[in-house]
């Protein structure tokens, strides 16, 4: 079985549904909410093509919970990864 492994700290892109956008705002707003900074939602950098970066592990956290069978996506089905961030050497094995 062929296998390949890719590290949750690498970046990856996504395109966000309208949907998406939201929760992402809503997302920073409750967990800003009280501090100094709660104006301070971070500007989603999104290019041309409507791509939009993220780690990993961030967009489990922030999306992970809208995502289940008969869910309405958060974004589009299809995830970007750089190709040298995926492997096929089992980075646990020695």
């Amino acid at each position: 079985m062929k296998r390949l492994y890719y590290n949750v700290n690498s970046n990856v892109w996504v395109r966000l549904t309208p949907l998406g956008h939201e929760i992402h705002k809503k997302f920073w707003a409750e967990a800003l909410k009280g501090s100094t900074i709660e104006h301070a939602i971070p500007v989603l950098k999104v290019d041309e093509d409507g791509w939009t970066e993220f780690q990993m592990w961030d967009l489990m956290c922030i999306f992970g919970h809208h995502l289940y069978n008969g869910c309405k996506p958060p974004f589009e089905t299809y995830i970007r990864f750089r190709g040298d961030d995926v492997t096929k050497k089992n980075p646990t094995s020695k």
